[in-house]
C-alpha cells in the first residue's frame, strides 16, 4: 500500500528548517507524515478534554506545530502538553522558540529525551 505524506526526514530538508535540532525519535525520522497541526494551548486541562473528545479523529501521522506561548512561563504545562500528544500517538512536535528563557528549553530537552 503506497503512503501518502512525505518523511520527517524529507521536511527537515526544507529551508524553514534550516538549524533545527532532532532532540528525540532520531529513528523515527523515515516515517510518514501525513498531515500538520498548529496547536496553541493556554489551558492543557481544557487541552487534554478536547483532544479525548475528537480522538477518533485524530491522526497517529501527524506532525504537530506550536511555541506553546501561551504556556511559556509553565514548564509542568508545557511537560503535560508533550505528554498528551505522546499518549495520543502523535508522530512529532515542532516546538520553535522565540526569545525563550533557556531554563525552560533546558528542561523540556530533559523531559523528552
Amino acid at each position: 500500500m503506497k503512503r501518502n505524506g512525505v518523511t520527517v526526514k524529507d521536511l527537515l530538508q526544507l529551508p524553514s528548517f534550516r538549524g533545527a535540532e532532532v532532540l528525540t525519535g532520531k529513528n523515527n525520522l523515515n516515517r510518514t507524515v501525513s498531515s500538520l497541526s498548529v496547536l496553541e494551548v493556554s489551558n492543557v486541562d481544557f487541552f487534554s478534554q478536547i483532544i479525548q473528545s475528537v480522538q477518533d479523529e485524530w491522526y497517529a501521522e501527524e506532525l504537530v506545530i506550536s511555541s506553546f506561548y501561551s504556556i511559556r512561563d509553565s514548564v509542568e504545562k508545557q511537560c503535560e502538553a508533550i505528554q498528551h500528544l505522546h499518549d495520543l500517538g502523535e508522530l512529532g512536535l515542532i516546538l520553535y522558540y522565540i526569545m525563550w528563557e533557556s531554563s525552560c528549553q533546558r528542561y523540556l530537552r530533559k523531559f523528552c529525551n
